[in-house]
């Protein structure tokens, strides 16, 4: 399997600084940019994407179902698998007031967030899905549209 991984649009959310996690947040006005410029590269690579899946959360699901659209895909596949960290309570809060109050905070990834999970427990879950797409896909280029964190 070959295996193309892509960010979602960029977020209001990203661009203010804030945790998203497994939240939603409105695409920035210039979102377009950033993904026709990757999809323009992917179309002159001469790779024929078969397949997208994506995470359940509705910036990857959009940029999966662009993707989709431009390459003749009819069906984005969504999995949970795929969702960014699970910050919990830490949702919404800027990354800096969270760096400096959790020192935990990227540096252990054993450490699960109150009312979310560990970056190691995203980690595991993440990959094990992928592991799943090679075996039922090993002669197949698919995309995968997920977040930093998965990306990590």
């Amino acid at each position: 399997m070959r295996i193309i991984v892509v960010r979602h649009y960029k977020t209001t959310s990203n661009e203010t600084g804030n945790i998203i996690g497994w939240g939603d947040s409105p695409p920035v006005k210039e979102w377009r940019q950033d993904i026709n410029y990757v999809n323009d590269v992917l179309s002159n690579s001469g790779l024929r994407i078969k397949r997208i899946y994506s995470s359940k959360l509705r910036r990857a699901r959009n940029t999966g179902l662009f993707y989709a659209n431009s390459h003749n895909i009819h069906k984005v596949h969504h999995s949970i698998e795929l969702n960014e960290v699970d910050y919990g309570k830490m949702s919404k809060k800027s990354k800096s007031w969270v760096a400096e109050n959790i020192p935990e905070h990227k540096k252990d990834p054993d450490y699960a967030y109150p009312g979310g999970e560990s970056f190691r427990q995203m980690q595991k879950r993440s990959v094990d899905y992928i592991l799943q797409l090679a075996e039922k896909h090993p002669d197949e280029t698919i995309m995968i549209v997920v977040h930093a964190g998965i990306i990590r």
